[in-house]
């Protein structure tokens, strides 16, 4: 059976009528081939199971890891891998680095294998200063990325699955701290990791990740209750600022707000998106390898609706090739949405 395209399109809510083509965003475009129902890994996770834990606290070995990048972290470098193809990666110079910090490889290892996650919660004075050097847990994940990203390249599946575990507990991790800027570092640090899971969802022979992506939470970060811990925390410390004052400044947060569950609601779509498309990966696997015509023929397994809108997503096929459009926000840009 051959390959199959599948487009993942933007539909824009800044107009009632606006169509995929006029949204001025380029499909994401991805090259599929089918799964046999019976090939589909079912012990494949994307986040550790309860059994895998560990006794202990994560955010000591977070801080830990993050402080190792200050004794090595080559950042031109690994900037500059970020942005190549997976073909065009310098395989043995990535594999020297990525030995080389090794040490805070180990630390992250750990970190996600804890089983609690206790993160300080900070004073509004504290929230805005920023305790926490999140500019350097984005570099560990450029890191993981970079691993995960060759790794597919190589073939070496199970380690990748691994490299992307590891990111995207982190990222749950770290949405389940207080703040909103922590909160949206982690969703940053999820659309990565959602990216290599693009990249090994079109790689040869590539297993079945149906069951790991349903297994997924939704939402996969939860933005909201950093927007409450700050809101209550404004609100009941802030006793030298008077009543109106605090009406007007929660009122010009409330944008702030609006964009940060906009870009947790494209985050979810995305995730739910790509349960759908291995779910078709399914299908595929079993009907001579042609696309439903219609989402709605696929009888045995369940087809996740938008988790926004609660509507189902629109797909439209050729038999060979389809697009399943995501609905995004005026303010989505690039692959984010």
């Amino acid at each position: 059976m051959g390959r199959i395209y599948i487009s993942m399109s933007l539909l824009l809510l800044c107009t009632p009528a606006i169509i995929a083509g006029n949204a001025g965003l380029q499909p994401v475009k991805m090259t599929i081939s089918p799964v046999k129902s019976e090939e589909t890994d079912q012990q494949i996770r994307f986040l550790p199971k309860e059994d895998e834990l560990k006794e202990g606290d994560a955010v000591p070995l977070y801080e830990q890891a993050v402080k190792s990048l200050d004794l090595y972290y080559p950042e031109q470098k690994f900037s500059a891998w970020r942005s190549l193809s997976p073909q065009q990666l310098p395989v043995q110079e990535v594999e020297s680095e990525l030995n080389n910090l090794k040490p805070t490889l180990d630390i992250l290892a750990k970190a996600v294998k804890c089983k609690d996650c206790k993160w300080p919660k900070p004073t509004l004075q504290q929230a805005q200063q920023q305790t926490i050097d999140l500019a350097k847990f984005r570099r560990l994940a450029f890191i993981l990325d970079v691993q995960a990203k060759i790794q597919i390249q190589q073939g070496k599946y199970e380690k990748a699955i691994e490299t992307i575990k590891t990111g995207l507990t982190m990222s749950k991790n770290l949405g389940e701290a207080p703040t909103i800027t922590q909160g949206l570092v982690a969703i940053a640090i999820a659309s990565l990791n959602i990216e290599r899971i693009e990249q090994l969802m079109q790689a040869d022979n590539a297993p079945g990740l149906q069951a790991a992506l349903q297994n997924l939470p939704q939402p996969f970060i939860d933005i909201d209750k950093a927007i409450k811990y700050e809101n209550d925390n404004f609100v009941n410390s802030n006793s030298l600022v008077n009543i109106l004052t605090r009406s007007q400044t929660r009122q010009q947060l409330q944008p702030a707000f609006d964009r940060s569950r906009s870009i947790m609601n494209q985050l979810n779509r995305r995730i739910t998106a790509l349960q759908i498309i291995e779910t078709l990966r399914l299908y595929i696997g079993t009907h001579e390898g042609k696309l439903p015509e219609k989402l709605s023929e696929i009888t045995d397994l369940k087809i996740p609706d938008d988790p926004v809108n609660k509507k189902p997503f629109e797909y439209k096929s050729t038999g060979s090739e389809a697009i399943l459009a995501i609905e995004g926000t005026e303010d989505s840009e690039g692959r984010d949405s």
